[in-house]
């Protein structure tokens, strides 16, 4: 079987999808017979991560800066800005179906690292996030940053993407 890799021809250890929307939300795990929870945002990102094979701890950092620091969004003026720059919420979902690889008819999923490293980094991803965004916020600038659950279906996934169409980009690492 093939390695999978990137354009740039390495081997890519995490893929994240970033998506404009003007509204997001997931369903997050409830104990039956409570009510349905939800991870909701207003106009923001919603960022979808995979940890592949090989993926460490060490390249969450650089994972954290590049959602939050490249410019790739709308800005007000058609301009583009960062996440921190166009001052949205961010809601992060877990995908491990960003780690699929066509084989013949078939997807397969081989080169995702094992569940209990993949909930652990994921955990990871979104404390730094949160810290990140946390270290930056002013009293004036409101940027939420909320997650889906890992290993959780993603039930009843709303994004609804309004003036931005569907503006989605794929970064790998």
């Amino acid at each position: 079987m093939d390695i999978p890799t990137s354009p740039s021809g390495s081997v890519p250890r995490a893929r994240i999808v970033l998506q404009q929307c003007v509204s997001a939300r997931v369903r997050v795990h409830s104990p039956p017979g409570s009510p349905v929870k939800y991870a909701e945002i207003n106009e923001g990102i919603v960022v979808y991560v995979c940890f592949l094979k090989d993926c460490t701890k060490e390249l969450l950092d650089k994972m954290v800066h590049m959602v939050l620091n490249l410019r790739y969004l709308k800005g007000k003026d058609a301009e583009r800005v960062s996440a921190l720059e166009f001052q949205g919420d961010i809601l992060i979902v877990p995908q491990s179906t960003l780690g699929g690889r066509h084989r013949k008819r078939h997807v397969t999923y081989h080169y995702n690292t094992n569940k209990d490293i993949a909930c652990e980094l994921y955990d990871e991803f979104v404390r730094l996030c949160k810290a990140a965004v946390k270290s930056i916020s002013k009293e004036d600038i409101v940027c939420r940053v909320r997650s889906g659950q890992y290993n959780n279906k993603c039930e009843n996934m709303i994004v609804e993407s309004g003036q931005y169409g569907l503006m989605t980009h794929l970064l790998e690492f």
